[in-house]
């Protein structure tokens, strides 16, 4: 008799169990939120990278069990700074003692960017399934702005002196382990009667417009109640422009204007093109900011 009760005891343990099992929901329902992020990263290297364009912020409404309103946003700014030491060429040409071991006294040049990038998206889902895997497809629009501006300081001042001339030289251009080269030495410069090289002073990038729309389709697994992971492949439109650039450069010259004499230090400015182009084509958007994404971690609430 004993035996039995345990056994029947056993039994309405589990039972209970799995009701309350039965009794958790996975998914969302009407009026629920969703809140989410690119997980690309996290699949990828094992650990979420928040920098770079692919990191957004997603949001979802959900009016029905089976369609929900969704947006993303990202809004990103960068500030990068580096320095590096540089001779002081003036005081080489200038001084006439060797004092072995002294270094050669230094300055320092720099270089600074600041970088802002905005991309937004909204659109409807619908879905297809009750179950803890569902299928999702719909339609988006998206924006995206971008510019930047990069500032160069040159502890060498250019002189054009013919006794004691500081020229620009290929020590004053600027190299980042992360942004690569500077390209901050004009050497093929559009400056009428340039001597030598040009360096810049600052480069503004022209602002960068985006507009597209976007189809998708995917499928969203709940591993967790109220949370899953979901894949979406898409297909977009879309138009991208970037209005001119500006380049100030710092140059040594002499005027071809007849009857000019003598050499100067001036400051240019270099205009750029404008550029635009259309694009339809089978990829993720990536180019609106990080606004879109192939791979999501989403938690509802």
């Amino acid at each position: 008799m004993k035996m039995k009760k345990t056994l029947f005891s056993l039994m309405l343990v589990a039972a209970s169990l799995v009701k309350s099992q039965e009794a958790v929901r996975f998914t969302p329902d009407s009026g629920s939120w969703g809140l989410g992020v690119d997980a690309t990263n996290l699949i990828k290297n094992f650990t979420f990278v928040t920098g770079g364009g692919s990191q957004a912020v997603f949001g979802k409404y959900f009016v029905s069990q089976h369609l929900a309103y969704r947006g993303a946003v990202r809004l990103g700014f960068n500030n990068f700074s580096v320095s590096n030491r540089v001779t002081d060429r003036l005081s080489i040409q200038t001084s006439t003692v060797q004092a072995y071991p002294a270094a050669w006294p230094t300055k320092e040049n720099s270089w600074t960017r600041n970088s802002f990038v905005l991309g937004v998206s909204g659109g409807m889902e619908k879905r297809r399934g009750t179950g803890r895997l569902q299928g999702v497809y719909g339609l988006e629009g998206n924006l995206y702005f971008s510019s930047t501006k990069e500032t160069f300081k040159y502890g060498n001042a250019l002189n054009a002196s013919n006794s004691t001339p500081v020229n620009v030289e290929a020590a004053d251009a600027m190299v980042d382990a992360t942004y690569g080269a500077a390209s901050n030495i004009d050497g093929a410069s559009r400056i009428q009667g340039i001597i030598g090289d040009a360096r810049v002073l600052s480069r503004k990038s022209g602002l960068k417009i985006g507009v597209g729309a976007r189809a998708f389709v995917g499928a969203e697994y709940f591993f967790l109640p109220k949370m899953s992971l979901g894949g979406e492949f898409g297909w977009s439109v879309g138009y991208m422009m970037q209005t001119r650039s500006a380049t100030i450069v710092e140059s040594i010259g002499q005027s071809t204007v007849s009857g000019s004499t003598g050499k100067s230090v001036r400051q240019t400015t270099l205009d750029g093109a404008p550029s635009s182009y259309f694009y339809a084509d089978n990829e993720n958007g990536r180019m609106f900011g990080g606004a879109t994404a192939s791979l999501r971690l989403m938690i509802y609430f």
